[in-house]
């Protein structure tokens, strides 16, 4: 029995198509490991306990206005809970605010005086 060119192109396609598949559910069937990043881990500015029992990150950009009218509230936050919370700032300078980004470079700069840090954030 013949085989034409046709079947033979069919039956590879659904070979491939069945070894493509096979190798996605191998791969993906992998549990994946859990990872656990702290907010120490990741390089930012931080004020509170060593060991929290919560710990608040806030992503801010100086020229933003929602960020600006959330500073009070966050304020009272850290004062009220300072036994029992972490507060670690992070810059998130916005495109669309034209200085932010120099404002977040600034304030790294001011890093040289860390005991002045807080007063600027």
């Amino acid at each position: 029995m013949q085989v034409s060119g046709e079947t033979k192109f069919f039956v590879s396609v659904i070979v491939a198509t069945l070894v493509v598949l096979g190798g996605a559910v191998a791969f993906f069937s992998q549990p994946q490991k859990e990872v656990v990043v702290s907010a120490d881990v990741l390089g930012a500015w931080s004020t509170g306990p060593t060991t929290p029992k919560v710990t608040l990150v806030e992503f801010s950009d100086f020229e933003c206005p929602a960020c600006g009218a959330a500073y009070p509230v966050v304020k009272q936050v850290v004062e009220k809970y300072k036994d029992d919370l972490k507060f670690v700032y992070r810059h998130f300078p916005l495109d669309q605010h034209k200085n932010a980004r120099r404002a977040a470079e600034a304030k790294k700069t001011y890093l040289m005086k860390p005991s002045k840090n807080w007063q600027v954030i």
